[in-house]
């Protein structure tokens, strides 16, 4: 079988990385506020999240990702929007206010082909939406943004970023989760106005 970029294994990925960054900027990722770990960039190397390849500008991290604004008309106080407000760190690291304006997440290697698919599971794990239904995403565009990696400084990431949007029913509304634990992370959600 010949190994594409999505079934290269950490070995090839990890030599890679080695070729282009220096081991003393590695070794300070997940140690500075709002870095995360080597150990985390495996683990979304081995789950297809993120690939890193060659090019001739040097080292890219490439990473699809799906991001949904979850809006809502609220009776009495009108249109609000699902707001991304903090994530805090058990393991006692600062807080890290986000203010994204969205639910994100990577797409799984499955799910490039049909980003909807990510963007009904991201709902379910980042909110407790399960259920939706992939005709209610409306498709607002895609973009391209490459920069240099707040995770992995020294990284330069280019993020194939799908976006959507979905109106949430009254039932949806009394039952979506304003949090989300995953690992070390609790990330927590609120309503605000839409502007």
């Amino acid at each position: 079988m010949t190994k594409t970029p999505e079934t290269l294994d950490w070995g090839a990925q990890s030599a890679l990385l080695t070729k282009y960054i220096s081991p003393d900027i590695i070794s300070q990722w997940g140690k500075q506020k709002g870095t995360k770990w080597l150990a985390d960039l495996r683990a979304e190397v081995i789950a297809g999240e993120s690939v890193l390849r060659e090019t001739p500008e040097g080292l890219v991290r490439s990473v699809s990702v799906t991001r949904i604004y979850v809006l809502y008309n609220h009776p009495t106080r009108g249109p609000l929007a699902s707001v991304e407000d903090r994530q805090e760190f058990k393991d006692g690291l600062p807080t890290r206010q986000r203010a994204l304006n969205c639910i994100s997440e990577k797409l799984l290697p499955q799910e490039k082909r049909n980003p909807r698919r990510g963007a009904i599971r991201a709902l379910k794990e980042e909110i407790g939406l399960g259920g939706v239904e992939e005709e209610r995403l409306i498709e607002v565009d895609i973009l391209s943004i490459k920069e240099d990696s707040h995770s992995y400084p020294g990284l330069v990431t280019e993020y194939i970023i799908y976006r959507f949007s979905l109106n949430l029913e009254d039932e949806e509304f009394e039952k979506m989760r304003l949090q989300e634990e995953q690992g070390n992370t609790v990330t927590l959600f609120v309503w605000r106005k839409k502007n």
